[in-house]
């Protein structure tokens, strides 16, 4: 079971560095076996297809990237520093691992599974500030809220990706320039996304 196991996060490490380099149907069985180290009947054991390796793959992102979230935010209350928090760990992650960072920015507009990552946390924070009156939105414009947070954040990642901007400053931007569309003053904007960091949670595998 440990080797199966083994052979499959091989797998999987491979095609999202294939995938975020290529997409997913440019991707050959041969080629993604190669870049893995295992055979091509070790890749149709576990998947019968790209795509359903790619959901795979897609969903586990999702579902990892918003534990670890939600564990960083078990000392943090306040929804407007949850949201400047969420944005710049996503923005640091994307440099600290850039096989990751690359697989976002390809699928992150285009698939909703991908746009969980962004989404799954932000939600529940428009909502608690709208409820709190720290945002001045109306109730109808959550849903593109949370695209302007998606595509800001997506386009902070690209240019650290592309060597134009270091994390921090990307990512204390576009943290205070999300929050300051939302209605929070500048100064108090600048000061939540200029926080110390905290590390991004590590979580049960």
């Amino acid at each position: 079971m440990e080797r199966k196991n083994s052979s499959k996060s091989r797998i999987l490490k491979a095609a999202m560095q294939l995938f975020s380099e290529h997409g997913v149907e440019p991707v050959s069985v041969s080629e993604l076996a190669d870049k893995a180290g295992v055979s091509r009947g070790t890749i149709y054991t576990h998947y019968p297809s790209m795509e359903a390796l790619y959901k795979e793959l897609a969903g586990m992102l999702e579902v990892e990237m918003s534990k670890r979230i939600d564990a960083t935010f078990a000392l943090i209350d306040h929804p407007v520093e949850r949201m400047a928090v969420a944005i710049r760990l996503t923005i640091r992650r994307a440099q600290e691992e850039p096989d990751w960072g690359r697989f976002l920015l390809r699928f992150g507009l285009n698939d909703s599974v991908i746009r969980e990552v962004l989404g799954a946390s932000a939600l529940r924070d428009l909502s608690d500030g709208l409820n709190n009156g720290d945002y001045r939105l109306d109730g109808d414009q959550i849903t593109m809220a949370l695209s302007s947070i998606g595509g800001s954040t997506l386009g902070a990642v690209y240019f650290v990706l592309e060597g134009l901007a270091g994390w921090r400053k990307a990512g204390s931007d576009t943290a205070e320039f999300v929050l300051r569309g939302f209605g929070v003053p500048q100064d108090i904007a600048k000061e939540i996304s200029q926080r110390e960091l905290p590390d991004l949670a590590t979580t049960e595998q």
